[in-house]
């Protein structure tokens, strides 16, 4: 809020407008006077501290000295609240740092703002532009005064409401307020927890927040690399998906070639125990017709593994043409046993298939996917826990974005 301050209400002794409340009164913050009260505020409140700040600590920003003169509580319309920290200059100067759900902002009242805008006309996400460069609407509502500490130097009255709108665009912020005394533009920056404590001279809670952003600066990195590592294994998982391995055997008939008791393809060698082994088998030449096509693998002692597959291909038209086929399958087995293996082929055509060709193919050293899809999946659960753990603003809107649904 920019105000026009009272020079009765100053420091008779310094001059200064910055007063803070101790020991039941009102006393100068820089030459520690006794002031009478001041007539439209009441010293003290009632909320809860979200912060290691209190009325009366003295801050340096741009090389000038500021006392933290008081703390004002507001609500949005959504139950959404938020403080907002008063910081006058022995001179009158006034800055306004906010904390909103650990993020803090330090703005300042901009002269050169548009005293004839609706500030309720503004909508999220819509384009401005301020001082001759681009910003987006970042937030819109009205904002209601629920609390008031300390000894502000202008009336503030528990239960006024603004409607506000917030811009950003980088580092900097803008914000525009319609209040009774007529449209007040602001300006400033965000600022990060440590660099707030560190001009109050907090430093042990600087530290503090510093070491909170190395940690959440590692469990972001750490998100980063499992989440890399999360995409190439997919990558790679496409990759083996459709990369058959080595082919040890294929042949070639037709479906009509086919005996009843099936037909025997073969003798090949097979010698890698364990390794995984892909059954192809594929068709073609159909239209408007199917065969099913089953290969069952043998060795001396009998059947090792079967696939099978009904293979068709269509056209048709409803409510515009469509084409559908199935023409090749595959099945993945592993190697008991070394030895010479056959594939035994049976086929059942329509009449208008017999002359359809039977594919069968086998290869060994197939690249086995599932481990890869496996460590992917794990992968991009990992990265994103840790990534969120690291990020509490993402978090924070990702958990309203969700209730917003």
């Amino acid at each position: 809020m920019k105000h026009t301050l009272d020079s009765s209400l100053a420091c008779p002794s310094c001059g200064a407008q910055a007063r803070v409340f101790k020991n039941g009164q009102s006393t100068c913050a820089y030459c520690g006077a006794t002031l009478p009260p001041l007539p439209f505020t009441h010293p003290g409140g009632r909320f809860p501290h979200t912060s290691p700040l209190r009325i009366g600590m003295k801050a340096r920003l741009g090389g000038r000295e500021y006392v933290a003169v008081g703390r004002l509580l507001f609500r949005d319309s959504e139950g959404y609240t938020w403080e907002e920290w008063v910081l006058l200059s022995q001179d009158g100067d006034a800055q306004y740092l906010e904390f909103d759900e650990g993020k803090w902002k330090l703005t300042h009242y901009w002269p050169d703002g548009d005293d004839s805008v609706q500030v309720r006309s503004y909508t999220e996400g819509q384009p401005v532009t301020l001082g001759n460069k681009a910003y987006i609407v970042t937030s819109v509502g009205v904002a209601t005064v629920t609390g008031v500490e300390g000894e502000i130097p202008w009336p503030v009255r528990v239960g006024e409401s603004s409607p506000y709108a917030d811009f950003g665009s980088g580092d900097t912020i803008f914000s525009v307020e319609q209040t009774s005394e007529g449209i007040e533009w602001f300006r400033g920056r965000h600022l990060d927890a440590a660099e707030v404590y560190t001009v109050f001279g907090l430093q042990k809670e600087a530290q503090g927040e510093l070491k909170k952003e190395e940690v959440q600066g590692d469990k972001r990195r750490f998100g980063c690399l499992w989440l890399n590592l999360s995409l190439l294994a997919f990558i790679l998982c496409a990759v083996a998906s459709g990369t058959p391995g080595h082919q040890v055997y294929s042949t070639q008939l037709t479906a009509d070639q086919v005996a009843e008791e099936g037909s025997v393809v073969g003798p090949f060698a097979l010698t890698k125990t364990g390794a995984p082994h892909r059954l192809y088998l594929s068709t073609g030449s159909l239209s408007q017709t199917s065969v099913w096509v089953q290969g069952v693998l043998e060795d001396t002692s009998g059947p090792v593994f079967e696939a099978e597959q009904e293979f068709w291909d269509e056209t048709g038209y409803d409510d515009g043409p469509w084409h559908e086929w199935v023409t090749e399958s595959h099945a993945d087995f592993r190697l008991a046993k070394p030895g010479d293996y056959r594939v035994r082929v049976y086929a059942d055509p329509e009449a208008a298939a017999t002359g359809a060709p039977v594919v069968v193919r086998l290869y060994e050293g197939v690249p086995h996917a599932t481990p890869l899809a496996w460590f992917g999946g794990i992968g991009l659960v990992l990265g994103t826990v840790f990534w969120l753990q690291g990020s509490p603003g993402a978090r924070k809107s990702l958990v309203e974005a969700m209730q917003d649904s």
